[in-house]
Order: C-alpha cells, then structure tokens, then sequence
C-alpha cells in the first residue's frame, strides 16, 4: 500500500515554545539563525526577499533612471504621468517603509 501525505498548508511549524524545527537528515533541529528562518517564511510565500526594508536609505537614493524604467514596465504607465508624490508611490509598490 502507498500513502501520499499533501505538505503541510502552515509551514513553518512552530513548537509550543515557538521555537521552528528544520528536518536534518531523520532527525530534526532548532532553526537558529535569522536568515533561515526569513528563507523558509520565503519558500512558503509569507514574506518575500524584494520586501525587506534596507536600513538607512532615503528617496534619493534609488537611481531615477533605473526606477523610471522599472515603473514603466511594471505598472504600463510613466512614472511622470502620475499625480502621486514619490514616496508615497514607493510605499505603495512595497519600496519603502515608514517607521513610526
């Protein structure tokens, strides 16, 4: 007899302790560092890499010229053509942050 098991829907699973196991080999271990964890909440889709506030950069910092190409290519509109200010359109395209 062969029995398929569908992977689990809420990964990564937490212990009562809210410590995350990682399955090494047939046993399992305490996943220890911050990187791996944020790569298993990647793999599962909660949190994606592109998303993770950089530390210390303003709105000048991005390249305009890059930024205005990706905008266009990504919304279909030119980023001139748009009445919102820039950081708020950063903000909306999870660019960027504001920490209160």
């Amino acid at each position: 007899m062969v029995i398929h098991v569908a992977t689990g829907v809420s990964k990564p699973h937490m212990a009562h302790n809210e410590t995350i196991g990682v399955k090494s080999g047939s046993d399992k271990r305490k996943a220890t560092s911050r990187e791996e964890i944020q790569r298993m909440y990647q793999r599962v889709g909660l949190i994606h890499g592109d998303e993770i506030p950089a530390d210390n950069l303003t709105v000048a910092d991005p390249d305009m010229g890059d930024f205005k190409e990706f905008f266009e290519v990504h919304i279909g509109d030119l980023l001139d053509n748009q009445n919102t200010p820039l950081p708020i359109i950063l903000e909306n395209m999870h660019l960027r942050k504001v920490m209160c």
